[in-house]
């Protein structure tokens, strides 16, 4: 009877298929054989895919008679067979520890309660599957609440639960606050720190933790693995404690910790809370000695401006771990950031540090502020740590008229700097930033530097002179150093200007104020990551093809991935030719947008091929074809998504060779020109030619195919693209295409095309896929 009910032809499912919400099954028969196993992993198959609108389902199997399965039921389970995502709450009897893993694998996305009975782990009668933790790590669940649920269940499962590849690595952000005075909160915290963190504390090697824990975490065990530690919301108090010669922590810590980072999230609010601030500072350099990554935060809601130097009164014997390579921190002024370059950090290379000012003069008399530029430059001179430093990132709030007399001779002192991050305003100038200037004094001084990123506002007193450079006159000069930039001026009525430019794709934390003119165009540069995937069916089956179909498709405010795919419930099935799945991630605005649909058609050439078309364009393309049923959902996405990695940095590397040039002159441009392609590739035409064009492919990397030439006609844009094709069949790559369509002279070369698979990356996990 049960097979009957639950068959899509049945006039249960054609009635309830939409309707039921919660379901208990008690299927009575006692199972003897094979067949029968059979008869109930479609069971299980049927309900979990028919009833779309489930939320509560009970399924109960011969309870008077414990029976044991003789194999997993959901073993041969293919990845993309759909499960209803609507379930919240579940409770099943299976056989072995994989079937739990696979009713956790993304399928039931909206599950929240689980109760599951397993004859075994693993029946060792026939064998251990050796990839069930692989299986663990490629769940959507935070390692932690895997071990929240797993240990102390049985040995077997405290085994896996408390295998070291998998506690390596421990995140405690999701625990509630201990600030909630509730029996719930109360018994997690006590599992947690009373039976889960004393059984792991020695194999544990990365810790994340919010501060309020950290004394009841110490009580746990002594950590002897812990090398990293991430330390969230920690309180002055607490920080003022833990960091001390006389703390637990630093007794236990001090020659172990090599990686810290510490976000304090006090208000600073007294001129005594920054002593406390400073003393904590001053505590971590002396007191861990073995600290080689140092990341301090202070405040990071607020914008506070200390009001004084914190290190300026620091003895200059006060000794500081000269193990750190890396430091990020906040401070106050520009004295702050020569003393933390004075040596005693001697192995740093990459030094990011955020300044309220390079000096405040609010606080400094003229005289003062003199001696202070002449100590300062005379520290500059002495620094010997500039020349090791590889990255070096200085943001500074508030505006300064110091940047030629300080800034300038620092930054010029080093040297050997591979990445410059810098974000400053610069006062009572009589004249712009621009790329010519630092190209001049600053840039020519640094030969390895690959990656500037900027934020640049420069206020001028006008001096009357009658040239005033305008927004493009000031991108030219950046974009004719290779940097891709985008400007605004405002010329004042009276007396002052003000010019500001930045980088583009701008990704630092904060930009300088901006203005009415600001152009708020973010359309100068399409940047967008496309996925298209296409799911054909046999013409055989056309007829019997069910799709997903969405009208108007979903848009998001965030970057969607495997983990974020949103809930199809709302989709409608039907009958279709092809379906298929558009995935767009808008780089500009971190937003994403999804279109399912069905194309209802009768051609009866496609063949039956798995295929994955990947593609990029500063837009990156993937066509998936895949000949099952209802397989545009949201489980297929996910599937697809966790198997492939796109990568690129077309926008910080290649930019620069889509500049628009126009007029366009194809003699002058000469673009290259050769062909030994066996696809069609059109002839040069130099009298209607609007841009160069090359497409090479890779693959096989043995006959390498170039299509170079000036056409007749092009895309309407410039762009950059890389495209692969996976076939699933066979599961291999059978195209590698690159594709470059530029203006600049002679961009459409080799050497181009090579940067394009350079700073590209597209790869597809058949193995994880199957």
């Amino acid at each position: 009877m049960a097979s009957h009910v639950f068959n899509e032809n049945s006039s249960f499912i054609h009635t309830f298929k939409h309707q039921i919400s919660d379901l208990v099954v008690t299927i009575s028969d006692t199972i003897r054989d094979k067949s029968m196993e059979n008869l109930i992993i479609d069971i299980y198959s049927k309900i979990f895919a028919l009833l779309t609108n489930l939320k509560y389902l009970d399924l109960d199997l011969d309870a008077d008679d414990i029976y044991h399965f003789r194999r997993s039921l959901l073993w041969n389970l293919r990845s993309t067979t759909c499960f209803s995502s609507n379930i919240v709450h579940l409770r099943i009897k299976m056989h072995n520890f994989d079937d739990c893993l696979r009713l956790l694998d993304g399928r039931l996305s909206q599950l929240h309660t689980f109760i599951i009975t397993l004859d075994f782990i693993y029946d060792t009668w026939h064998g251990t599957n050796r990839h069930s933790l692989k299986k663990i790590n490629n769940l959507n669940l935070n390692n932690f609440d895997v071990l929240y649920s797993l240990v102390d269940v049985n040995k077997k499962l405290n085994n896996i639960a408390c295998d070291i590849n998998f506690i390596r690595d421990v995140d405690l952000m999701t625990l509630p606050s201990n600030r909630a005075n509730d029996w719930k909160t109360s018994v997690i915290l006590d599992r947690v720190f009373k039976r889960i963190l004393p059984r792991i504390h020695e194999k544990v090697e990365y810790l994340t933790i919010q501060g309020c824990f950290l004394q009841r975490l110490l009580l746990t065990g002594n950590y002897l693995s812990l090398r990293k530690l991430t330390l969230i919301d920690l309180e002055f108090k607490m920080a003022s404690y833990v960091f001390s010669e006389n703390s637990s922590f630093i007794h236990t810590f001090k020659h172990q910790i090599s990686d810290l980072v510490v976000t304090i999230s006090d208000p600073i609010q007294a001129k005594s809370m920054e002593n406390l601030l400073i003393d904590i500072y001053s505590k971590i350099f002396a007191l861990l000695t073995n600290l080689k990554y140092l990341d301090l935060d202070v405040d990071v809601d607020d914008i506070y401006a200390f009001r004084r130097s914190l290190l300026r009164d620091l003895p200059s014997t006060t000794c500081f771990s000269s193990t750190i390579v890396h430091l990020r921190i906040k401070m106050h002024d520009f004295d702050d950031c020569l003393r933390l370059l004075d040596g005693r950090l001697s192995q740093l290379h990459t030094f990011i540090i955020t300044l309220d000012y390079i000096y405040n003069t609010w606080n400094t008399n003229a005289r003062r502020a003199l001696n202070i530029k002449h100590d300062s430059l005379k520290i500059i001179n002495n620094l010997n740590t500039l020349f090791k430093l590889t990255c070096f990132s200085l943001c500074v709030y508030f505006s300064t008229h110091e940047f030629e007399s300080l800034v300038v001779p620092l930054l010029r002192r080093m040297s050997n700097l591979e990445k410059l991050t810098l974000s400053i305003s610069v006062r009572e100038r009589n004249s712009f930033i621009d790329g010519t200037y630092l190209h001049k004094y600053v840039l020519s001084q640094m030969p390895h530097l690959h990656t500037f990123t900027f934020d640049i506002v420069t206020v001028i007193v006008r001096n009357n002179q009658q040239y005033k450079p305008s927004s493009d006159d000031i991108q030219r000069t950046f974009i004719e150093k290779g940097y891709h930039v985008d400007c605004y001026v405002d010329y004042d009525d009276i007396t002052l200007d003000r010019c500001h430019v930045y980088s583009l794709p701008f990704n630092m934390k904060h930009i300088h104020y901006i203005t009415h003119s600001f152009p708020g165009d973010y359309t100068i540069m399409l940047y967008t990551v496309v996925l298209l995937i296409l799911l054909l069916k046999s013409p055989t089956l056309i007829l019997s093809l069910q799709c997903y179909v969405y009208e108007g498709g979903f848009t998001l405010n965030y970057t969607v991935t495997s983990d974020t795919v949103p809930s199809f419930s709302k989709c409608q099935l039907i009958n279709g030719g092809i379906c298929w799945i558009t995935v767009v991630w808008n780089q500009n605005n971190h937003t994403s947008s999804i279109l399912v649909d069905s194309i209802n058609t009768m051609f009866v050439n496609y063949t039956l091929e798995h295929i994955i078309m990947a593609s990029a364009d500063m837009t990156v393309v993937h066509q998936h074809e895949f000949p099952q049923n209802k397989c545009n959902d949201e489980m297929s996405l996910k599937q697809i998504l966790r198997s492939l990695i796109i990568e690129d940095k077309f926008a910080q590397e290649l930019t620069p060779l889509l500049e628009i040039i126009s007029p366009f002159d194809a003699h002058s441009a000469a673009c290259y020109d050769f062909n030994n392609s066996t696809i069609d590739c059109p002839s040069t035409d130099l009298g209607i030619c609007q841009r160069c064009h090359i497409s090479v492919d890779k693959e096989p990397p043995s006959s390498q195919q170039i299509c170079a030439t000036c056409p007749y006609y092009s895309e309407d844009a410039n762009s950059i693209s890389r495209q692969i094709m996976f076939l699933l069949d066979s599961r291999t790559q059978s195209q590698n295409i690159a594709k470059i369509n530029c203006q600049l002279k002679a961009c459409n070369s080799i050497d181009n095309i090579n940067r394009v698979y350079k700073a590209s990356k597209i790869t597809f996990d058949f193995e994880n896929h199957f």
